[in-house]
């Protein structure tokens, strides 16, 4: 709970350095996610799931070169399991709250590309095992995922200027580095994290 605090702190600085900002943008993101499990103790043979991927952005820029961008996102994460005719769907939903640094590498007056790298906190909504096979179809709520996760997010964007604002195309790679699963459950003494690979399209508003 302690780094909860920690990173809302570090949020609200964000936010009382807006005053000094060359501009500040909303923005709207979608995208689709390739997600699966990774981990030291991973032993099973998991296949990825494809989710969605939005987010209500919120950009600030103090110069050319450097940007701070947070927001609120919705992702789907999970992995899949199959044995013969029967697969196992781990379906995770998390609302997250990334603070990004975003350094452009190249503006021309037609695109601008750039790198990014940045902490993103997330909560879990959901999270259910569906099991489906020739004479089965059932869901079961899972209480052994941890409820916060921590992860560091990079990847690599393009954005496009328009009259009324940016297009923007982002590539992101994100892994977590708290484990999906609880610590308390003594079943699952186990290091198991989430990875996942997006591409989001979407739109910063002037």
């Amino acid at each position: 709970m302690r780094n909860v605090w920690w990173f809302f702190i570090l949020l609200l600085f964000v936010h009382s350095s807006v005053d000094g900002a060359e501009w500040k943008r909303l923005g709207l993101q979608a995208g689709l996610v390739s997600a699966n499990l990774t981990g030291r103790s991973k032993s099973v043979n998991t296949e990825p799931r494809f989710g969605r991927y939005g987010k209500l952005s919120f950009g600030i820029a103090f110069d050319e070169t450097y940007n701070l961008e947070s927001g609120i996102a919705f992702i789907e994460k999970g992995w899949r399991v199959t044995n013969g005719d029967t697969t196992d769907a781990y379906n995770l939903d998390y609302l997250e709250v990334p603070i990004i640094i975003r350094i452009h590498l190249r503006q021309t007056p037609v695109f601008q590309s750039s790198v990014f790298v940045g902490l993103v906190w997330g909560y879990n909504l959901n999270a259910i095992r569906r099991t489906t096979s020739a004479r089965l179809n059932e869901n079961t709520l899972l209480d052994w995922i941890r409820k916060d996760e921590f992860s560091i997010s990079t990847g690599l964007g393009l954005s496009f200027p328009t009259r009324i604002g940016l297009l923007t195309i982002d590539a992101r790679y994100q892994l977590g580095f708290t484990t999906t699963v609880k610590n308390t459950t003594p079943d699952f003494n186990i290091d198991w994290r989430n990875e996942t690979v997006a591409l989001i399209i979407g739109y910063m508003f002037r």
